[in-house]
C-alpha cells in the first residue's frame, strides 16, 4: 500500500458513521417538526441531537447537506407505505385506491416534513440528478403498479385501452397534487373547504372509475 492510499475503514467504524449520521439525520427531522423547515440550522440539529457544532460539521458540511439527507430518508419512507399498501391489496381490488390512501396517510400528519421535501428541491439548489438513492425504489414502485394493472388487465377488470404504467404514473401525480395542496393550505392556516377524507374519497372514485370498469 502506497503512503498515499488511507486504509479503508473498519466495519465497525462504519457502523458508527452510519449511527451517528442517522442520528442527526433524525434531530433534522425532530428540528423541522417543531420549528419549520426556514428555521432549521446547524446550531438546532446540533442541540436536537446533543452533540457538538463540529460534531455536526464533521459528517455534514451544511444544512442543505442534511436537509437533502433527511429527504433521501423520506423517500424511501414514502415509496415503502406506498408498496407495502399495493402489495397487500387483493387481487380484483383497486391498487389505485389503496396507493393514494397510504400515500395520504402517510404524508397528512406531517405535512410540514413533506413542504421540505418540496423546498428542497426548488430553493436550496439540488443537484440537476435529484435523488439518485432513491431510483431503483422508484422504478420498483412503478414495475409494482404496472404488474398489477397488467394483471388485472388480463383479467377483464380495466377499461379497454388502459396503459398499466401510465396509469400508475398518473395516480402518482394526483396523490402528490393532493398533498401538495394541502401542505400549501396548512403552511398559511387556511382551512380546507372539504375535509381531507372527503377529497381523498373523490380522487380515489375519480381513478378507479376511470380504469377499473367495474368500480
Amino acid at each position: 500500500m502506497s503512503a498515499s492510499t488511507s486504509p479503508e475503514p473498519s466495519r465497525r467504524v462504519q457502523q458508527k458513521r452510519a449511527r451517528a449520521r442517522a442520528r442527526l439525520v433524525s434531530a433534522t427531522r425532530a428540528v423541522i417538526l417543531r420549528d419549520g423547515f426556514g428555521n432549521l440550522t446547524i446550531d438546532a440539529v446540533a442541540a436536537a441531537a446533543d452533540v457538538s457544532k463540529p460534531s455536526v460539521y464533521y459528517y455534514f458540511d451544511s444544512k442543505e447537506s442534511l436537509a437533502r439527507a433527511l429527504c433521501v430518508q423520506l423517500a424511501h419512507e414514502e415509496i415503502a407505505a406506498v408498496v407495502a399498501a399495493i402489495e397487500a391489496t387483493p387481487a380484483g381490488e383497486s391498487i389505485l385506491d389503496a396507493a393514494v390512501r397510504a400515500y395520504v396517510a402517510h404524508h397528512v400528519a406531517a405535512l410540514e416534513l413533506f413542504r421540505a421535501t418540496i423546498v428542497w428541491p426548488l430553493v436550496l439548489d439540488a443537484p440537476p440528478e435529484g435523488y439518485p438513492e432513491v431510483d431503483a425504489e422508484m422504478m420498483r414502485l412503478f414495475g409494482l403498479f404496472q404488474a398489477r394493472l397488467e394483471a388485472d388487465a388480463a383479467a377483464g377488470r380495466l377499461h379497454a385501452g388502459v396503459h398499466p404504467r401510465r396509469a400508475g404514473l398518473t395516480a402518482w401525480n394526483a396523490m402528490q397534487g393532493l398533498v401538495s395542496m394541502l401542505a400549501l393550505l396548512d403552511s398559511v392556516n387556511t382551512g380546507f373547504l372539504h375535509t381531507v377524507d372527503a377529497m381523498v374519497d373523490e380522487l380515489c372514485g375519480t381513478l378507479t372509475r376511470g380504469v377499473y370498469r367495474h368500480a
